[in-house]
C-alpha cells in the first residue's frame, strides 16, 4: 500500500468503525439493561471534547462521540511498546522524541507529551500528527526571522531583551540574533514539526505510535 494513501485509508477505517459501533448501539433496546459506559467507548483515549473545547463532534449517549469510539475500535490493533520504540527511534520514521519529551526524556523543541492523553481525545491527537498546523498550541509557533544580510531563520522563540532574540530551530539549536541585524520577523501559520507523516508512516506505525501516546494520562 502506498504511503501516501495512509490518511485516506484510516479516514475509511474511521468510517467503517463509527458504523459499527452505531449499528451496534442503536439496535440495543434501552430496556434491555445499562447504557454502556464512557469508558468503554473511549478505552484508548482521553474523553471526548467537549463543543465549548472545540471538538466539532456529533455527540452521543452522554458525551461520547463517534470519532472517539471509532479510533478507540482502531487502535486495538497497535502495539504500545512499538510505539515507544518508534516515538523514541532518533532514525526512525518518527522520531517525536527529537522534539517532544515524556518525563523529561526527549527533546523541548515541541509541548510536553507525559500527560496527553489526558488532555487531548485520540482524534486530536491524530490531526495532532498528520496536521500539525491546523492547530499549534500556544507558545510553539514558528517564527520566520530574516536578517540585513538575507538570511532566512525559522523557529521557535524562546527569549528577547533589547539587544537581540533567541530563537529555537528544528533540531533544537539556539540561534542568537541582534536586533540591529533584523530586517523582518514574522509569525508563520505553519508548524514547525513536519507536515508530511502521511507519506512517511505506515499504517501500522500510526497505530503503534498511537497505542503509546494513549497510555500517556
Amino acid at each position: 500500500m502506498p504511503r501516501a494513501a495512509l490518511k485516506v485509508v484510516f479516514l475509511a477505517l474511521v468510517l467503517a468503525a463509527a458504523f459499527v459501533y452505531l449499528r451496534d448501539r442503536l439496535t440495543k433496546s434501552p430496556q434491555g439493561g445499562a447504557t454502556p459506559s464512557k469508558e468503554a467507548a473511549t478505552r484508548g483515549g482521553a474523553t471526548p471534547a467537549t463543543p465549548e473545547e472545540g471538538g466539532a463532534q456529533t455527540e452521543l449517549w452522554g458525551g461520547e462521540s463517534v470519532e472517539g469510539a471509532a479510533w478507540a475500535v482502531l487502535l486495538r490493533g497497535g502495539n504500545p511498546a512499538k510505539g515507544e520504540a518508534l516515538f523514541y527511534a532518533p532514525r526512525g520514521s518518527a522520531a517525536c522524541g527529537k522534539c517532544h519529551s515524556i518525563k523529561g526524556k526527549g527533546g523541548h523543541v515541541g509541548p510536553e507529551l507525559t500527560t496527553v492523553a489526558g488532555k487531548r481525545t485520540v482524534d486530536q491527537i491524530v490531526e495532532s500528527i498528520l496536521e500539525p498546523s491546523k492547530v499549534i498550541v500556544s507558545g510553539y509557533e514558528s517564527i520566520l526571522i530574516i536578517t540585513k544580510d538575507q538570511r532566512h531563520l525559522t523557529g521557535i522563540l524562546k527569549g528577547e531583551d533589547g539587544a537581540g532574540i533567541e530563537v529555537m530551530d528544528k533540531d533544537g539549536g539556539i540561534q542568537k540574533v541582534p536586533k540591529n541585524q533584523i530586517q523582518t520577523r514574522a509569525l508563520q501559520t505553519t508548524s514547525i514539526m513536519p507536515g508530511n507523516f502521511c507519506e512517511i508512516l505506515t499504517v501500522e506505525d500510526l497505530q503503534n505510535l498511537l497505542a503509546y501516546l494513549i497510555t500517556l494520562k
